[in-house]
């Protein structure tokens, strides 16, 4: 506890919890408690953006970014999407543009601090991280955080399509935009992300050409953007058997895409078997186990609480066709021994990695390891 009294400033991982026990101690003893994400928003003289949603948040600031740099020199890209903005903060000058990807906690860590990214985006609003936030409302609230200090003059780019997000953005203080993908561009995104994706690229659209960037240079990035790691990215093709990871799908919805998506080619119909489950957020599992049912000619789950929750949705609907692993390893071999030619193997887990894996890019590399071993 001396190390938490005893010192000017306390700097918060977004891991760990605001209502900590030694937080809270600290808290009580009026010692600032600061994050990464605060002091940048606080301090760096550069434009920022800021980019959250419950899905769809590191492809839209991806693409921003990328959209950015064919007409600025110096773009930054951090925060959630795995760099530190620290890690930039000192190189970043007035004329230069940030791009944050910002989750809910990192959000909720800056809500003290009453302050907003002059330019947000937010890309939709489903039930997340309830085991952390508690309630839906809560989590909504910490969401929020994005446009929520905003000034008049500032603006909020948010999803048209989604109702919560349409909602949550009539109580933003700035301008709001509702931009929406031109239909010409469909085919682009539909084949190389899959249609689930064109509101983040509508988005990210928006954004850049809000700052001047013209339609052709975006077009030319989209013709040759394939998707970020471990978001329905293709890994490999063996003896006609495809290997795909989706390691960042860790609630059902995402997983429900990927089945979708995956399961309605046209031109390459195929039997999909899943490799799911993990640690639970306390969501529901019921509408997984329905697409499983229905679109998953073989699951193979995962050790975890979310795993024993989508078994119980499914109430023996895939008797025969349902396997356990014990790891990774193992998840990948029972699908390689099962598999036929035309077959796709696709690890969409549709809960968390932790217990099993460090974390969702850990469990992803753990997939690829087991496939290259394979032969």
């Amino acid at each position: 506890k001396d190390d938490f009294a005893k010192t000017d400033l306390i700097i918060k991982n977004p891991g760990v919890k605001p209502n900590a026990p030694y937080l809270m101690y600290a808290k009580r003893r009026g010692i600032p408690i600061l994050s990464d994400v605060g002091i940048f928003l606080a301090r760096s003289p550069c434009r920022i953006i800021g980019v959250t949603g419950t899905r769809g948040k590191s492809t839209t600031a991806y693409l921003i970014a990328a959209f950015l740099k064919t007409k600025y020199s110096r773009v930054f890209l951090g925060g959630n999407i795995r760099t530190s903005v620290l890690s930039f903060m000192d190189r970043a000058r007035k004329d230069d543009i940030a791009v944050l990807e910002l989750s809910s906690f990192q959000l909720q860590d800056i809500a003290d601090m009453h302050i907003s990214p002059p330019i947000a985006v937010l890309t939709n609003l489903m039930p997340d991280h309830l085991n952390w936030h508690s309630s839906r409302r809560n989590y909504f609230e910490a969401k929020r955080v994005i446009f929520r200090f905003q000034r008049p003059h500032d603006i909020l780019f948010a999803n048209p399509e989604d109702k919560k997000v349409v909602r949550l953005a009539k109580s933003a203080p700035g301008r709001i935009a509702f931009p929406r993908l031109d239909p010409s561009l469909y085919p682009i995104v539909d084949a190389r992300l899959g249609s689930h994706y064109r509101e983040s690229v509508a988005l990210a659209i928006g954004v850049a050409a809000h700052l001047g960037v013209k339609k052709k240079a975006m077009e030319r990035i989209l013709a040759h953007f394939r998707g970020l790691e471990g978001r329905e990215e293709l890994i490999r093709t063996v003896r006609g058997i495809t290997f795909i990871n989706d390691t960042t799908a860790t609630m059902p919805e995402a997983t429900i895409a990927a089945l979708h998506r995956f399961s309605f080619l046209k031109k390459n119909p195929r039997r999909i078997i899943l490799i799911a489950g993990g640690q639970d957020k306390k969501l529901s599992y019921r509408a997984l186990a329905a697409a499983c049912a229905a679109q998953a000619g073989m699951l193979i789950l995962l050790p975890g609480s979310a795993s024993d929750a989508l078994m119980h949705a499914l109430s023996g609907r895939m008797r025969g066709r349902l396997l356990q692993a014990k790891s990774m390893k193992q998840a990948v071999r029972s699908a390689w021994q099962n598999a036929h030619k035309g077959d796709m193997v696709l690890l969409s887990p549709g809960a968390a990695s932790f217990g099993l894996f460090e974390n969702e890019f850990d469990r992803g590399r753990q997939f690829v390891t087991a496939i290259r071993a394979l032969k």
